[in-house]
C-alpha cells in the first residue's frame, strides 16, 4: 500500500509462509494501481484461468472482481473508484475470520451475474463461535482465554465492517490492533 497498489484478492490460498516464518503475498493478478482503473485487460485474463476468483463485468463498466468469499461489499458492487487499502482490510479481516472460524466471511451462492446482483456479503456470524479447531477437541477454553480470543474477534469484527469508513482505513492501523493483541495475550 506504500506504493498504493492494492491486492483486491487476500484470502488464505494467497499467503504463504516459509520455512523461516517469511510472509508471502502471491496471485497479484487483480491488483490495482490507486486512482487509475487497470481492471479492463484483467477481466479477460482472470476469467481464463480458471481460478477461485471471478471478474465479472458489464455494459455500464461494473467489474467485479475477487474471490466471492473474501470480497469487500465494495468489490460486489463492481465500482473500482471505490478500491482503497480498506478494501484489503476486509481481505485481511477474512483471513482471520477463516482463521478463527474455519470459513469465509461471506459465502454467496453461486457467481453468476444474477448471483452477484442479488448478494452482498452480509456481516458475518455472531462472534464467540470459534471454531473447534483453534483447540484440542473437547478443551475447555479458559475465560482468561476466551477474553483474550474476544479481543482477537473485535480486531477481526472491525476489519470486516460494510462501511469502508467503519474499518481500518489501513493495514498498519490493523498492526497496531494485533500487535497489542500479542502484548496482551497469556497463551
Amino acid at each position: 500500500h506504500s506504493r498504493h497498489v492494492f491486492h483486491l484478492d487476500l484470502k488464505p490460498d494467497n499467503i504463504l509462509v516459509s520455512g523461516f516464518s517469511e510472509v508471502f503475498v502471491i496471485d497479484w493478478g487483480l491488483a490495482q494501481v490507486e486512482g487509475r482503473d487497470e481492471t479492463k485487460g484483467m477481466v479477460e485474463v482472470a476469467s481464463e484461468t480458471g481460478a477461485t476468483s471471478i471478474s465479472l463485468s458489464d455494459e455500464e463498466g461494473h467489474r467485479v472482481l475477487g474471490t466471492p468469499g473474501y470480497m469487500a461489499p465494495e468489490q460486489w458492487a463492481g465500482n473500482p473508484e471505490r478500491f482503497l487499502a480498506s478494501t484489503d482490510v476486509f481481505g485481511l479481516g477474512g483471513i482471520l475470520y477463516y482463521i478463527l472460524y474455519g470459513t469465509p466471511p461471506c459465502l454467496p451462492k453461486g457467481v453468476t451475474r444474477k448471483a452477484v446482483e442479488a448478494y452482498t456479503c452480509e456481516h458475518p456470524p455472531t462472534p464467540g463461535d470459534l471454531r473447534a479447531g483453534i483447540f484440542a477437541r473437547g478443551e475447555r477454553v479458559a475465560d482468561d482465554r476466551r477474553d483474550s480470543l474476544r479481543r482477537l474477534e473485535a480486531v477481526c469484527m472491525r476489519a470486516l465492517q460494510r462501511g469502508q469508513d467503519a474499518r481500518y482505513q489501513s493495514v498498519e492501523a490493523m498492526i497496531v490492533d494485533l500487535r497489542e493483541w500479542l502484548r496482551a495475550t497469556t497463551f
